[in-house]
Order: C-alpha cells, then sequence, then structure tokens
C-alpha cells in the first residue's frame, strides 16, 4: 500500500488553469504537460515508478490518501482507512 497525504481538492484543483478539476486530467494514469505540478498526478506518478523499480504485480498495491473521511470538505480519495478495511477483509477470506 502507497499511501500519501490526504490533502483538499479544491487545493489540487488551483492547478490548473484550464478551470477543469483534477478529476478531468487522468492524474491517476499519466503524468503530462497539463497535470506535471499536480500533488495527485505526482503521487501517482511516484507509486508506478517505485512499482517499476519494486517489480511488483498488477494488482498488488494500491495507491491511498491519509484524510478523515467526514471532512466538510471533500479529500482525496482513496482514504487510507478504508484500504485497511479493504486489506483486512482480503486478509480474512484467504487466511481464515
Amino acid at each position: 500500500m502507497f499511501s500519501y497525504h490526504g490533502i483538499p481538492e479544491r487545493h489540487v484543483d488551483k492547478v490548473y488553469l484550464d478551470g477543469k478539476p483534477c478529476a478531468d486530467h487522468s492524474c491517476e494514469d499519466e503524468i503530462n504537460s497539463l497535470n506535471a505540478n499536480c500533488y495527485k498526478a505526482t503521487c501517482y506518478a511516484t507509486t508506478r515508478l517505485l512499482v517499476k523499480a519494486l517489480k511488483l504485480k498488477e494488482g498488488s498495491y494500491s495507491t491511498c490518501f491519509q484524510s478523515t473521511p467526514k471532512t466538510p470538505k471533500p479529500h482525496l480519495s482513496s482514504y487510507f482507512v478504508f484500504e485497511i478495511m479493504y486489506v483486512f477483509e482480503l486478509f480474512q477470506l484467504v487466511f481464515l
């Protein structure tokens, strides 16, 4: 699990001059000239680089952001706590 500090989406959206939100810029899939300054895009790019360097198999890792899900303003997701719960559920299915 690659976990990054969660920040409000409004902060991530501010880097785009076209007025579109981060969600409209393929930040999870690639880093390009439009999203090179996006925190979310750089987090996912970092995960891809580490996965390649560590030779991890697709599906054997996840990327998440550590934020409190019950904040008044939306933060980057997926949330760390939900990822941990998912991993725990998988662990129970496999080992129990």
